[in-house]
């Protein structure tokens, strides 16, 4: 398939914009080279000293680049990064950043500061200045009013007084002046409720997962999904590809990049999947609206998924909705260019300082074949990574949505998940005599979990899925096998009994673990301290051990209280670096383009 590029030089700043939405970076890179200027005589008027004006400048473009995914109209491009420059300078000083034993301004320097602020005191009149010329200009039946309120600011009931008005009168008449001055200085209004509407729409919203597959991979694993009936779940495919999408007959289909890609696959490209999320970012947009839970599910590698899926779960992160991402990692034998573009999509979703999703959940492929006892084909190896994917998002999805034997709240989840960054999935089944003690042995020692263990995360959910003869007891036994010697701070966990699993008798244990930030000091697990510890008042108290799982007669009243308590009251502090923002700021980004 030929596509005629349009180099990015000859575009304009509004077909820039959608592409740096879509985490191009040659587009950010045009941009500011376009920009700077002007920034740098914006940050200069704002700014106290050279030296701040240079680290703010360097903090105004990195908040560009984490906050453009917001910005809906690309026209305003201009003014909403003037805004963007002035925050930064706002931000910066309100922080303390800038050193107050600076040297102080020279004479020529400080001349040239008297003028900036005469300067900006000028714009601030002539803005005002602007604002009455608008307001002269309103019709003769309304002006009065709008002259008294904005300019010689009177209260309403003044105003009603001295024109001999009801007050409701006055109040539709400066209505009408609001909209005109809006229109006149291309104001969006942003409409504040009510307690009352708020109480009302707290009261009928029910919280919405949207499910969105994005690329072969993800329409694949929305394919299976939509065959389960969860309540609140909407299901959406995304990729370029028409014909990939009419397969997903029971998902809402979104064909992205139509006028650039024409329903074609973008083979593998990159530049291709980006073009096209940047033509599609409105629809993307509106697909993840009015979301509490998001789940993104990918193959990195190919062209849509890697480029596409950060794209996404940035714009439902702007949302506020939870946003976990399931991704995977290429197998070996589909080469190292697909690696690396895998590499770059979930490095790109990380993100250190500001991820793209809450959580991001990666399966390695590769380590799917060490899951299986004899050499499969190919095709039966993405059935298995398709298995873990569809497996991953129902655990969490059914905990929140039917009416197991024990459940969880969405908020719970979010407690677990929100702002984790990379998250570890691993997966084990059973069946016949002893299932869940060696489903739940299969889950912890997974190769899923490459070099982890489950023991050292800091909190996990974990979901059972049963046949009905499945016990409390069972369940009790493979709840013990994963916590034993652990240092998990929360758990939550769900069970649910299905007709489907009647026949084969298997039992699944899906375990989702969040890990310790490494930056962090280290926890030893019980298992490697002393059997006594002693504390500062040299009083020796002996470590507790865990209690057995027992079953409790409420369902809903499941805590990790009621069957351990072994768990530390609290975790080691952060060990002290010494080491500067800045500095710290510089080793990262050289850690990202290594």
């Amino acid at each position: 398939m030929y596509i005629n590029y349009t180099p990015i030089s000859d575009l304009k700043d509004e077909e820039l914009v959608p592409l740096v939405q879509a985490r191009d970076e040659a587009a950010f890179t045009e941009l500011m080279t376009r920009h700077n200027p002007r920034i740098c005589y914006v940050v200069g008027q704002n700014s106290r000293q050279r030296q701040d004006a240079e680290e703010i400048l360097m903090d105004t473009w990195i908040a560009v680049w984490d906050n453009i995914i917001g910005l809906r109209n690309a026209q305003s491009f201009g003014g909403w990064l003037r805004r963007i420059a002035i925050n930064a300078c706002k931000r910066y000083y309100a922080a303390g950043k800038h050193q107050y034993n600076e040297i102080l301004l020279d004479y020529d320097e400080l001349t040239v500061q008297i003028d900036r602020e005469a300067e900006q005191r000028f714009q601030e009149a002539k803005l005002r200045s602007d604002a009455r010329e608008a307001v002269h200009q309103l019709p003769q039946r309304i002006v009065s009013v709008g002259k008294l309120y904005y300019l010689e600011q009177w209260s309403v009931n003044e105003i009603a007084t001295e024109l001999n008005l009801a007050v409701g009168t006055v109040k539709s008449k400066l209505s009408e002046v609001r909209k005109l001055l809006r229109k006149e200085f291309e104001v969006e209004p942003t409409r504040r409720e009510t307690m009352s509407s708020k109480i009302i729409e707290n009261e009928n919203k029910e919280k919405k997962i949207k499910i969105i597959g994005v690329g072969g991979a993800g329409c694949n694993a929305v394919k299976r999904l939509t065959n389960e009936n969860w309540k609140n779940t909407e299901f959406y495919v995304v990729d370029t590809d028409a014909e990939t999408l009419s397969t997903c007959k029971k998902a809402t289909q979104v064909q992205i990049g139509k006028n650039y890609l024409k329903g074609q696959s973008t083979n593998g490209s990159l530049e291709l999947g980006k073009r096209a999320a940047a033509e599609s970012m409105d629809e993307l947009r509106t697909i993840v609206s009015d979301a509490n839970l998001v789940y993104v599910i990918a193959g990195m590698g190919g062209g849509t998924g890697t480029t596409v899926a950060p794209v996404i779960t940035s714009l439902a992160r702007q949302q506020k909705a939870l946003t976990i991402c399931m991704a995977t990692h290429p197998f070996n034998e589909e080469g190292e260019l697909r690696s690396d573009q895998a590499e770059q999509g979930i490095r790109e979703m990380k993100s250190n300082e500001h991820p793209q999703a809450d959580a991001i959940i990666v399966v390695p492929n590769q380590r799917i074949l060490d899951t299986v006892d004899v050499d499969i084909p190919m095709h039966q190896a993405y059935l298995e990574s398709d298995e873990i994917l569809v497996q991953g998002v129902t655990a969490i999805a059914e905990m929140v949505t039917l009416e197991g034997e024990i459940n969880v709240d969405l908020e719970d989840v979010q407690s677990v998940l929100q702002d984790k960054g990379t998250v570890l999935i691993s997966l084990g089944k059973a069946k016949g005599e002893n299932r869940a003690t060696i489903a739940a042995q299969n889950a912890i020692a997974s190769p899923l979990l490459e070099k982890s263990k489950v023991t050292e995360a800091t909190a996990v959910i974990v979901s059972i899925a049963s046949p009905p003869d499945f016990t409390m007891q069972e369940f009790g036994t493979a709840m013990n096998i994963i916590l034993d010697d652990s240092t998990i701070e929360q758990c939550l966990f769900g069970f649910t009994y299905k007709e489907e699993l009647k026949t084969t008798g298997e039992t699944i244990v899906t375990i989702i673990a969040t890990m310790p930030d490494p930056s962090k000091g280290q926890v030893l697990p019980i298992s490697t301290r002393k059997d006594t510890e002693t504390h500062s008042d040299d009083k020796t108290v002996s470590a507790p051990k865990p209690q057995e799982f027992t079953h409790q007669p409420k369902y809903s009243d499941y805590d990790l209280s009621h069957f351990i308590n072994h768990i530390p009251e609290s975790v080691q502090t952060n060990i002290e670096n010494g080491i500067s923002a800045t500095t710290s700021n510089q080793l990262q980004s050289e850690k990202l383009q290594n």
